[in-house]
Parts: C-alpha cells; structure tokens; sequence
C-alpha cells in the first residue's frame, strides 16, 4: 500500500478528521508534539507542534528522522531552515481560495516561510526534509502547480501525489527512520584512527559528529551528511571521494552559525529550561552557601552535587569538568575553614565554567 493511502484526499477530511468548529473539537482531537531541535516561531522559541492526534505519532518520526538526518546538528536545521516555524493549526479558508484550508484540521504545518512563498517555483527547502515527510506519506506544496514550498500536509490532492524525485533518495528503516546510504562501503575502509581524524575536523568545521571515538556511527554519517549539503556535494553521508578532497582544504572556514542561534543568552537557555543550566546554578547556591556558612547545615547541601551530576553529563563539552566537580565536593567536608572557603570559590568557578561552555554548545549547534 502507497505510504499516501493512509491520509485521506482533501474532500474527505472533514470525514476523516471531524469539523473544527463543532464544540469540543479542539480538546478531543489536537496533541501537542515536541520538536527534537529548537523551533522558532516569529523569532521566539515554542514548546511544541499542534496537530491532530490521528497524524501525531506519524509527524513525530518524521521530525526524528530529520534530526538523525542532520546529524542532530541545531546548525544545520538553522541553516536549513527548520528552526523557522511558520505554523500548523488555524482555522481559515485556503489562501486566495474558499475551500477550507488543510490548516483548519491540524494537519497541515509550515516551515522556513520566507524562503519557500506561496507561488515560488524554486523553493529552498532540503530534499532530506521532503524525503522524510514522503517516506510517511506527507504531501509537501513544493510539487503543486502553483508550489507552496513551506506547506506539508497529510492529506491529498489526489490518489497518487507527485513525489520526490530523487537518486538514491533516503529508505524506510526498521523503525520508520530515514537512513542515509545505509551501506556506506567507503567509510568501512576506515582504521578507526582514521575515522577519529574525519570527526575531529568535523567538529573543527563546527558541526557535531558525537564522540570522537574511531567509530563511524549514525552521528558521525550525519555529521558527514550535514558538511556535504552545507558543501554542495551529494548527500550520501559516505566518505566518498569529493567528501575526503573538501574535508582536507585547509582553506574552509567553520560553518556559520544562524543569527538568532548566535545571539542566545544564558538568560535564553533557562527560560527554555536547560537542566544543564540548571544544575550549574544550583551548584553554585551550594558552594556560595558552604563559602558564606562554612561547615553545618551548609555541607549537608553538598549531597545535591550528586543529584546534579545526571543533567550535568549531558553535555559534551561539560563531561570532562564533572568529576572534578564531585571531587571537590567531596573535599569540601573535611577541608579546614579558610581552605573551605577557597576550595567553595573554585567550585563557584567550576560551575561557571559549565554554563559557559553549555552556552558555547548551543551557539555552535553542538547538542548533545
């Protein structure tokens, strides 16, 4: 059966999915689905999708195969286009029609607007994205006669939409993900020195492989598949030829990070509710508590270091600091008074060091 047949034709909508201004019908039928990367609307980040539950569980593998597609890369979904959100329920006619717009029942959303306008006949939006919403049988805009390159919809314009065209194009895995050139005969040929040499540039060039380990994982081929689209190469996420040569120009400069991801602030990163952040903060209250207060009542904090360490691992670039952290903490009850009080600073200073480098992993899109 066509992955379309699932979602029914335009007409049949109000059929499939109930009419949206009958009373209840919102609370009874939209869910909202969190985005695995940051998603903007008008500049400000949102919490999550709203769509109809009968489409739901199908829009969120597709957003999950797009962010393994990337490489889990924040940057390149900024460089894409995909931290732009244009929106998905509203209810209102079809733009310069009468007929009710796909919006109206919630399933039906919109990314990178301004790049992809009603009536533009080249939109920008990346093949990988098409690809992974068509592997679920989602109809996108950019094939209509007049294209509306922004608009993704689960519904039908009729029983067998056009679809990408597209050598090679991405396969249905196991679990309903998108994988890139699954074999990848090239990259195998790698000793694992090899391989950590490719992820260390990657990182260098700012884009995230995961651990620099001498294993060619799902991360590193999304690593590898993000730095050719950003290059104009084939997206294979393979080691081929043409990815070796532009690795190696010395020449290139990291990419770009997006303007609206450059200016982020610590204040951004707890009003998004970074636990990461948060943990850090709350190691500070306890080393400025057992600095203020020195030993009783204060030191009894210190068993929240442990608590913390869980959010603190999950950043990259923090894990390093995380055993030094506990390390001290544990110093900390039986160090003398004036050494307390030195030992409370360092771990004040510690613990800035983490939600800086935190900061540093959200600008460069490195999200682990």
């Amino acid at each position: 059966m066509s992955p379309f047949a699932q979602w029914p034709l335009q007409k049949d909508c109000l059929a499939f999915y109930g009419s949206p201004t009958s009373r209840g019908w919102e609370a009874s039928n939209l869910v909202v689905i969190k985005c695995p990367w940051v998603l903007r609307y008008e500049g400000k980040p949102v919490k999550g999708i709203r769509i109809h539950h009968k489409c739901a569980f199908s829009l969120k593998r597709v957003l999950d195969a797009i962010w393994d597609a990337v490489g889990r890369s924040q940057a390149e979904i900024d460089r894409i286009g995909m931290s732009t959100y244009g929106g998905s329920f509203e209810i209102r006619d079809m733009r310069g029609g009468k007929s009710t717009s796909m919006h109206s029942y919630g399933c039906a959303l919109d990314f990178d607007p301004d790049r992809n306008g009603l009536g533009d006949k080249t939109p920008a939006m990346d093949k990988r994205v098409i690809a992974a919403f068509e592997v679920e049988g989602w109809e996108w805009g950019g094939h209509w006669s007049r294209p509306d390159g922004m608009h993704f919809q689960a519904a039908r314009t009729r029983a067998e939409p056009k679809r990408l065209a597209l050598a090679g194009a991405p396969l249905r895995g196991k679990q309903g993900t998108i994988v890139v050139d699954e074999l990848a005969p090239n990259h195998t040929k790698l000793a694992p020195y090899e391989v950590e040499a490719v992820q260390r540039r990657l990182i260098a060039l700012n884009i995230w492989p995961g651990k620099v380990d001498g294993i060619w994982g799902n991360k590193t081929t999304g690593a590898v598949s993000t730095f050719q689209s950003w290059q104009g190469l084939p997206v294979s996420g393979d080691y081929d030829d043409a990815t070796r040569d532009r690795l190696a120009d010395a020449s290139l400069k990291p990419m770009p990070v997006a303007p609206a991801r450059a200016d982020t602030t610590v204040q951004d990163l707890r009003k998004q509710g970074s636990q990461t952040v948060a943990a850090a903060d709350k190691g500070r209250i306890v080393a400025w508590g057992v600095g203020l207060f020195g030993g009783g009542g204060a030191l009894d904090k210190l068993g929240a270091l442990d608590g913390m360490k869980g959010a603190l691992d999950k950043v990259a670039s923090v894990r390093p600091l995380v055993d030094g952290i506990a390390d001290l903490g544990g110093w900390l009850i039986s160090a003398w008074p004036i050494a307390l009080i030195a030992a409370a600073v360092a771990l004040w200073l510690l613990y800035g060091q983490v939600i800086r480098r935190r900061l540093a992993d959200e600008v460069s899109g490195r999200i682990a």
